[in-house]
């Protein structure tokens, strides 16, 4: 019983101190809350507008700025040349702020 109770406990602390990954810090407001979430929807609009030979720019770079907006990149494999893709998103209102693919 009581290496249960000191296993739960470590199992506690090592959840609570978990910062493998930086917490994002969402103003109010925000509808796209959830990173997963973003990339689905952003890897859909950009498939749609270029193609999916997209799918070969993973893995995605994927960053929170300015508070609101979501930021994904593509990136290429060492060796291949080319230009990746690029889209901004609300997380208030689910906008493309901005979209392009580099040559």
């Amino acid at each position: 019983m009581r290496r249960l109770i000191i296993l739960i406990l470590f199992l506690g602390t090592c959840l609570a101190c978990d910062e493998s990954k930086p917490k994002i810090n969402l103003k109010k407001g925000c509808k796209l809350n959830n990173e997963a979430l973003f990339v689905d929807l952003a890897e859909r609009i950009v498939v749609d507008k270029y193609g999916s030979d997209i799918y070969e720019q993973r893995p995605y770079k994927v960053d929170f700025v300015k508070d609101s907006v979501w930021v994904m990149k593509g990136t290429l494999s060492p060796g291949f040349d080319g230009g990746t893709f690029y889209i901004e998103m609300s997380c208030k209102d689910f906008r493309v702020l901005r979209m392009y693919h580099e040559k």
